[in-house]
């Protein structure tokens, strides 16, 4: 395979935006730390989700498996899209949306993992924070609409005046912070490792996500089987080091084969 010259590259994510922003005056492994947030608003989290419930993790899970067929079913019958139903169920239950952003921004930005915290936020307003080493904090603030993030991406440096409406800060009160369970969050904890080992293994992990993702969507396993297909996938993979376009290109297509099969004989 011939060599990819890449002139520039567009990150669409609302949690990067604060780097681009403010960029460092010195090398970014050394004087930053990212914070991207997990910013589904709280009330569209399960009830099984919500700050205080101290129910054991496998309850909480068939409770959100539960109330997502509920949801899904609700959406067939008047005939609405469930895409927007699934990315949710994906963020706060999965946390692989999360976890490929970790992966991304220890790439895009050369940021070492233990650099990179990400943490739950109710409130969807901030998406992301860059902490430098003077103390100082910058942060990404914004309503939850990804059309900020695209406008931004393709006007860069200038803005667009998209005249999008503006965070109700007194009426809001507050903003809260937590970490996340990595039990309750098992794609996260996934992707951390992956992004640890690096190689090989990130394409593993997003290969074995997509087949298993298509699985669910296609009825042919459950929600919480997710996160198994894809830890059994990582665990069988022999991770190449230093490894060509066409190495990953090959872990991507031995991970999918491997998902499938997996998926199909459990």
């Amino acid at each position: 395979m011939g060599d990819v010259h890449l002139q520039q590259l567009a990150v669409i994510r609302e949690e990067f935006t604060a780097i681009k922003e403010n960029p460092p005056s010195e090398p970014i492994t050394e004087s930053v730390k990212v914070c991207p947030t997990c910013t589904t608003p709280e009330k569209d989290w399960p009830d099984s989700f919500k700050a205080g419930k101290k129910e054991k993790v496998e309850a909480e899970l068939a409770e959100a498996k539960k109330e997502y067929h509920n949801k899904r079913q609700e959406k067939a019958d008047s005939g609405n899209s469930k895409n927007a139903e699934i990315q949710k169920d994906r963020e706060y239950i999965g946390g692989m949306n999360k976890g490929l952003e970790v992966i991304e921004a220890k790439y895009l930005f050369g940021v070492s993992l233990d650099r990179i915290e990400v943490l739950i936020h109710p409130q969807s307003v901030i998406h992301s924070m860059v902490s430098y080493k003077d103390g100082a904090v910058m942060a990404q603030l914004g309503i939850h609409d990804m059309k900020g993030a695209i406008a931004y991406a393709m006007s860069y440096p200038q803005r667009l005046a998209l005249r999008q409406s503006l965070p109700d800060f007194a009426r809001m009160g507050a903003l809260t912070f937590e970490p996340p369970d990595l039990e309750k969050f098992p794609c996260l904890a996934l992707a951390y490792q992956a992004g640890k080992i690096g190689e090989t293994l990130p394409a593993v992990l997003n290969a074995a996500n997509e087949v298993a993702v298509q699985a669910f969507l296609k009825h042919r396993i459950s929600f919480v089987r997710i996160p198994e297909i894809i830890r059994e996938t990582m665990e069988r993979h022999t991770v190449v080091n230093d490894p060509s376009l066409d190495d990953i290109l090959e872990a991507d297509r031995w991970a999918r084969e491997q998902a499938e099969m997996y998926q199909l004989s459990h």
